[in-house]
Order: C-alpha cells, then structure tokens, then sequence
C-alpha cells in the first residue's frame, strides 16, 4: 500500500514533505553560486599581485644592467703641477724623512748644488731620485727646502751626491750626516780642507 497516495488530496503533510528537500537544495545551491562568484571575481587580484610581485625584482635588475653597446668613459686624472720646492719636498721626505733637520738640509742643498752646477732644473736633477714620493710630506721638508736656498754656505764644501750605503764611487768623499754619506765634486780631501788648503 502507498503511503503517499493514502493520503487525502488536501492534506498539507504532502506538501511539506516535498518542500522541505527542495528548500535545501535550493539553499545548497544559493550558497555554491556565492562562492562561485566570489572565486570568479577575486581571480583578477591573484593575478595581478603574483604579476607585480615577479615583476618588481626584474625591473630593478634590468635598470642596472648596462647594454654591451654603451660604453663607459673613465675620465682622466686630474694633471698636479708641482713646483720645485714640491719635487724637493719629495725627495727629502724619500731619502731623510726620517733623520733630524739638519739631514733634511742637507739633502735638499745637494739638489740644489746639482742645478748650478750641471745647469739643470729640479726635475731634471731629481729624476734620478726614488721620485715621485706619495706619502704624506710634512713641512719641515718645506723648512730645511728655506734654510738650504738661504745658507748656501751653511756647509764648507758644495754637496754634490749623496748615498745610504757608504760613499759614491765618483765625486769626493766628504761627510756622513747621519744615514747619508756626502760627496762633493771637488778634489780636495777632508784632511786639505781641514789644514785650510
């Protein structure tokens, strides 16, 4: 016997019955095109940031790629001109940094006694130095430079080489001034010099 059909024609048991899962389906339904169409419209956003975020990190690195037809000019060094007192400085600060004024003088009235007397500049006679000097020069090369230009005769006899290691082979063997041993390029020997001859 059908349960349903045993039922009178205008009993709302019917009615209920068949609504109840209709309802449901319908409400199942509903809330799937919800997130349906949530999913669908935030789509584009998920892109969007998954593109910026790849593409941040590419443009910074093409920015600083440069192209292989460019091509990068060094510019060139500023040209110094030094005066003579520089070049001397040089020297002194080389050769005697280390030693008391007087061996700064001393050094410095070399070079000067080799421009008079072979009629040289100070380039010139310098070149044969350990020049150019880039360290820090101080100013009292600048000082023993002033005393040697105005004592020309501060010592008896004109300093022509100078050398760390003992005497030159050439020129006279005169004095050794704390590292350095002066020759001049005269003849006399400190013996004649000392007996006034």
């Amino acid at each position: 016997m059908n349960i349903i059909s045993s039922f009178p024609e205008n009993d709302n048991r019917k009615e209920w019955w068949y609504i109840i899962p209709v309802g449901l389906m319908f409400a199942l339904c509903l809330v799937g095109f919800g997130i349906l169409v949530y999913l669908i419209l935030s789509l584009p956003d998920y892109f969007t940031e998954s593109i910026e975020v790849v593409g941040e990190p590419i443009q910074q690195v093409q920015e600083f790629v440069v192209p292989e037809t460019e091509t990068i000019e060094e510019k060139p060094e500023p040209i110094v001109h030094l005066t003579d007192d520089d070049i001397i400085a040089q020297i002194i600060m080389h050769e005697a940094g280390n030693q008391e004024m007087i061996g700064k003088v001393a050094v410095a009235m070399t070079v000067l006694n080799r421009c008079d007397y072979f009629d040289l500049n100070v380039e010139q006679v310098t070149s044969a130095y350990a020049y150019p000097y880039y360290g820090t020069i101080t100013p009292d090369c600048y000082r023993a430079i002033e005393i040697a230009r105005n004592n020309r005769d501060l010592f008896p006899a004109d300093f022509m080489y100078f050398n760390a290691d003992g005497y030159h082979g050439f020129g006279q063997e005169y004095i050794q001034i704390q590292d350095h041993y002066f020759s001049t390029q005269e003849t006399k020997t400190i013996k004649d010099i000392a007996s006034g001859k």
